[in-house]
């Protein structure tokens, strides 16, 4: 099988590993996001905007690097269809329960993925991975995703 063409690519990435409750059984879970910095989205082909920081929003694919960064570091996240997105993508699950905690769940405002300031930054441990990324998916900006390498890293 061929790989798809990627609509995002990044010249570093990392996971962003935390623990939330459960909104299905209320236990303790551990949740990711895949953080990307200098990153450039394509499209048909063609580099339509490189910014400097994101978090990849609803990872469809990802090469095969991040694939097994994840297999590693997240174990809990796996391709799945969740309710509110309607699509297949890398999300996390609870490790006791196994419902789907969408990106729209753990990275919405208010969300885990969603810090007020440097000490909520600061809470996740950040795991640096090795090499370029490459993923289809789409990006999801904020202001302190520029500062995850200075205070999480």
């Amino acid at each position: 099988m061929t790989a798809p063409s990627p609509t995002l690519t990044a010249a570093r990435h990392g996971l962003l590993l935390a623990d939330i409750r459960c909104y299905h059984c209320q236990a303790l879970t551990s949740v990711a996001a895949i953080w990307v910095a200098d990153f450039e989205e394509h499209e048909d082909g063609e580099v339509i905007d490189n910014r400097e920081a994101t978090l990849l929003a609803y990872p469809k694919w990802l090469d095969e690097g991040r694939t097994r960064l994840i297999l590693i570091h997240s174990p809990w996240m796996r391709l799945a269809a969740t309710k509110t997105s309607e699509i297949t993508y890398w999300a996390n699950h609870c490790q006791v329960c196994g419902a789907a905690h969408g990106d729209h769940y753990v990275g919405g405002v208010d969300g885990l993925y969603w810090p007020q300031d440097d000490e909520a930054l600061a809470r996740p441990t950040f795991v640096r991975g090795a090499g370029p990324l490459r993923a289809v998916g789409s990006s999801s900006q904020s202001s302190w995703m520029t500062r995850v390498e200075d205070v999480c890293g």
